[in-house]
């Protein structure tokens, strides 16, 4: 049986931070993937000029977007994005307008795995 940095990898983690001793640190595992995923929920999409596709689209942070529309977006954003991903669900959750968040959870599961993780992000619109 393969280990768990044979199957995900390892990586930097995300947003880069170093150790005490000065080196960067490092992740592997599940959480290196869930590390990418947030990172495309961070990131704008347009903002890479060498891959202006990669992250959310703005129609996403439109107030009047519906949640479910929103959804579908960031779901296509992170299957474009993220290849180590068999199965993908983003469902929103809770939409506030007071603060102007819009709340997702997103269930994924590694290549391989049946297993759904899910996490709960939020999402500010404008």
């Amino acid at each position: 049986m393969s280990s768990q940095t044979d199957l995900y990898g390892k990586g930097a983690t995300y947003p880069m931070r170093s150790s005490v001793s000065g080196d960067l640190e490092l992740e592997e595992g599940e959480e290196l993937i869930w590390q990418a995923i947030e990172h495309v929920l961070d990131t704008p999409q347009g903002s890479y000029p060498l891959d202006p596709l990669f992250g959310i689209p703005p129609l996403v942070f439109e107030p009047s977007a519906s949640p479910y529309t929103a959804a579908y977006q960031i779901a296509l954003a992170i299957e474009r994005a993220e290849p180590r991903i068999a199965r993908l669900r983003v469902t929103p959750i809770a939409e506030s307008a007071d603060d102007g968040t819009l709340s997702i959870r997103v269930g994924w599961a590694p290549i391989g795995e049946r297993i759904l993780r899910n996490k709960i992000f939020p999402l500010y619109r404008l």
